[in-house]
């Protein structure tokens, strides 16, 4: 999934941060500038009809630019994903460098649906103006869909947002383990208990989102990174290309790399929390096509570079490719550097989702014996799951191909379709028309969202029962040597 990062540094007001619990009715105000108010709200008792008050797309004081927003959108889309896209490459071929841009297309179009929707509930409810969430899908699917919307909405979130911190844990054991192996002889499993007990103790306090300037530090730490990969990547490839051979992906099998582009795309479905504490909201669009246009130069050159160099050798992890197969200091650097990055977006997307679990459990949000009590075993939990599928790739394919595929895709089409089509039965606002041109495309891009994730989901499951529980540390299969 793409890291998350932490916006509240760029925010004009400190108190309008909310606490993220599954009952939260507002979310994030922010949309793309075509999704506005067209509604107007009648008077009760016959009187002239009253304009609804369209939230001003300019704002007062400091936010965001054009192109900060943009730096954001980055940060939420760049992160852990991009590592294995050269792997996923394997599975689809070079077809799949292109495919990286037009999935990217398609999940900035459904952010910008999302945006869309809230600004329809702002005009349609002025109480909800003003207000902050990081969880705009569920509070959308409520309007949408009611109780049971919010519910399902907020589960996928909740499984992926700790899928992901599972990923996270799994990627720095590996990590540690190439850096330090040569000085601390531990099996791959015993590095990954070691780890998240060393994390416990600081999930116990306050989260990094305190910190200013993280988001900014996020992308930052991914540039570089996969700049000194490229740089590896290019001057090595030679060395690298020697020994790889290239085999035609089959048709079943190409789905398999359909789950690392879609984590990769995973922080989508919260962007339009970006958009509220832009200096103008109508440049919201500009900043998303910036954004994904950025991230796109980073996934599809990695990944076809990669592809290109390695072909079916290519790590899982492309900084293991070139620790293993390259020269030089700077896989190592680059490993060291995503370490940083990957630690800092562990607890920036872990306290918000311990404090929703604890809101659902009655824990009082402040530290004391229950919440120690009960982060401790949240991070028993991720250990047990991340002890039974170690295969990091495993977990990006299933939460690719099921929640990121739901939340990013399936649920922003078909949310904006249901809510355009609301009309107030006493005459306060009406349904905002939609062209059938865009009736067709949210269709389409739902119905993909299906199948795909579907058809991905049920190879990736049948690659871990077959294959990916050979590596469990906790399932003994048999065939594992």
């Amino acid at each position: 999934m793409a890291d998350i990062v932490d916006i509240e540094d760029v925010k004009v007001s400190s108190g309008r941060q909310s606490q993220q619990t599954f009952h939260s009715t507002g979310s994030c105000p922010a949309a793309c500038p075509d999704g506005g108010a067209r509604s107007v709200s009648q008077a009760s008792g016959g009187g002239a009809p009253e304009p609804t008050a369209t939230p001003p797309p300019v704002r007062a004081g400091k936010g965001l630019s054009l192109w900060m927003a943009a730096v954001f959108i980055m940060g939420e889309m760049c992160g852990s994903g991009m590592l294995s896209l050269p792997y996923a490459l394997t599975h689809m071929g070079f077809m799949g460098a292109p495919l990286i841009g037009l999935i990217g297309l398609g999940s900035g179009y459904c952010a910008c649906c999302l945006a869309r929707c809230w600004v329809l509930l702002e005009n349609r409810h002025p109480e909800l103006r003003g207000q902050h969430t990081q969880q705009p899908l569920s509070d959308i699917a409520f309007h949408c869909l009611g109780k049971p919307g919010r519910i399902f909405a907020a589960v996928c979130m909740c499984i992926n947002t700790f899928g992901t911190c599972i990923v996270y844990v799994l990627i720095v054991a590996q990590m540690l383990q190439a850096l330090l192996g040569g000085h601390i002889q531990m099996h791959y499993c015993i590095w990954i208990l070691v780890l998240s007990v060393a994390l416990v103790p600081p999930t116990w306090f306050g989260s990094p989102k305190d910190i200013r300037g993280i988001g900014v530090m996020a992308l930052a730490t991914t540039v570089l990174a996969w700049l000194l990969s490229m740089g590896q990547l290019a001057v090595h490839f030679d060395t690298l290309h020697q020994n790889a051979t290239f085999t035609q992906p089959g048709f079943l099998p190409f789905f398999l790399g359909i789950g690392p582009i879609l984590y990769s795309y995973g922080g989508a479905c919260t962007l339009p929390t970006i958009q509220i504490d832009m200096i103008n909201r109508e440049h919201f669009t500009y900043s998303v096509m910036l954004g994904y246009l950025g991230s796109v130069l980073l996934f599809a050159p990695l990944a076809a570079l990669g592809y290109a160099a390695s072909g079916d050798q290519v790590e899982k992890n492309i900084l293991q490719t070139l620790k293993l197969h390259t020269p030089g200091v700077e896989p190592a650097a680059a490993e060291i550097i995503f370490i940083v990055h990957l630690l800092t977006a562990f607890f920036v997307i872990l306290n918000p989702f311990a404090q929703q679990m604890e809101a659902l459990a009655g824990i009082p949000h402040k530290f004391s014996l229950r919440r120690l009590v009960f982060r401790t075993g949240l991070m028993g939990l991720l250990v047990v799951l991340g002890e039974t599928i170690p295969d990091f790739i495993e977990l990006i394919q299933l939460l690719g191909s099921t929640t990121i595929a739901t939340t990013a895709f399936i649920l922003p089409s078909l949310m904006y379709i249901l809510l355009a089509r609301q009309s107030d039965p006493e005459g306060r606002w009406t349904s905002v028309p939609v062209p059938l041109w865009e009736k067709c495309v949210l269709l389409t891009m739902a119905l993909l969202g299906i199948v795909v994730g579907i058809t991905s989901t049920v190879m990736t499951t049948q690659e871990i029962i077959q294959y990916g529980l050979d590596s469990s540390c906790l399932i003994n299969t048999g065939r594992s040597e």
